[in-house]
């Protein structure tokens, strides 16, 4: 099984995605089970909980559409877009039934949850890979796509204009300060780390930050909004790099036992200080922790029986929630916790 993605509301309640469906773990509970009762279809793409309302959960399936979830995943209906390869969801910060579905033939919004839809963004011989939405700013959303890079609309995706990267890039990850709509960065293959602080009308290239390989996660320090993780995916060169200056200048973190070729990264919000990364090198696959913001590691992947990470989510009481499949995706995958030792 593969696990593609995990999430938790503010409430507690955790939920997974893989090919296979949902699975849920309530708060109180030790274990995980499926729950994608109402759900037609099997592989979901994108999980989204509602920020304003924490029992409300959408889920995106691979040629199915959209699904809502009224109770923090434990029953679902449809919620529209039937056909649809829904690769990722956002969900205003404000308001539950007002959502953003990011599909193979465009964005859409519903403003009722899935209830009616209306597009709102295409392009032309490409294809919408993810749509975020500006924590701070209900109304400004970025979207990322295969071939013309990022687009950003600030009227809640009534229109869009598109930002010019640095060079001819593929842009696989967007980051956006949770506290400034304006200031994102954008992890790509041929160019590295992007970084603008006026959304997206001027960039610069992070200098230091690695150029033909692929940015496939940022994360940003809970603690310190200045410093920056990247993982880089690389036969050679890759692993986690470092921003103490908000993306201006990046270093790749070697000390200790570190990643060589990572696919997730992620800050821990209860410690400062502490940072995991996951591995995805054949000969060095796991989970590794860094006590000190990235400047040395070392790998935690005892109990781990497939190693192969996919997702990575830290509770904000420091659990650790690892999604997995088995190397070469041949059979096993799975779910894992970590509860840090302090």
């Amino acid at each position: 099984m593969d696990v593609r993605g995990i999430t938790f509301s503010s409430a507690g309640a955790l939920c997974a995605l893989a090919q296979f469906g949902v699975f849920r773990r309530a708060q109180t509970a030790s274990g995980w089970t499926p729950s994608s009762r109402g759900i037609t279809g099997s592989q979901v793409n994108s999980l989204a909980y509602a920020p304003s309302n924490t029992a409300v959960l959408y889920a995106g399936l691979q040629g199915q559409g959209l699904f809502r979830s009224p109770d923090n995943g434990t029953s679902w209906s449809y919620a529209g877009l039937r056909g649809q390869d829904v690769k990722s969801v956002a969900v205003s910060p404000t308001r539950a039934s007002t959502i953003w579905a990011a599909t193979l033939t465009g964005v859409r919004r519903s403003r009722d949850g899935g209830v009616t839809w209306v597009k709102q963004f295409a392009v032309p011989d490409d294809a919408p890979t993810a749509v975020a939405v500006a924590p701070s700013a209900p109304a400004t959303l970025y979207v990322t796509t295969y071939e013309s890079g990022v687009y950003r609309s600030t009227d809640g995706g009534r229109t869009w204009r598109r930002l010019t990267l640095p060079g001819y890039v593929v842009a696989f990850s967007i980051l956006i300060d949770p506290a400034n709509a304006s200031r994102i960065w954008v992890g790509t293959r041929f160019d590295g780390i992007a970084r603008s602080t006026d959304g997206g009308a001027t960039w610069t290239s992070g200098r230091g930050s690695p150029s033909g390989y692929d940015a496939v996660s940022l994360a940003i320090d809970p603690h310190n909004r200045k410093r920056l993780f990247a993982a880089i995916e690389a036969d050679s060169g890759g692993g986690v790099y470092v921003s103490s200056d908000s993306g201006r200048t990046w270093s790749r973190s070697t000390g200790g036992a570190a990643p060589q070729s990572a696919d997730a990264v992620a800050a821990d919000p209860s410690t400062a200080g502490r940072i995991y990364a996951g591995d995805d090198d054949p000969q060095a696959l796991g989970v590794y922790r860094s006590d000190d913001d990235g400047v040395s590691w070392r790998n935690i992947s005892a109990g781990l029986i497939t190693r192969t990470p996919l997702s990575l989510t830290v509770q904000p009481a420091g659990i650790i929630h690892l999604g997995t499949t088995a190397y070469g995706r041949t059979s096993g995958g799975g779910i894992f916790n970590y509860t840090p030792t302090r």
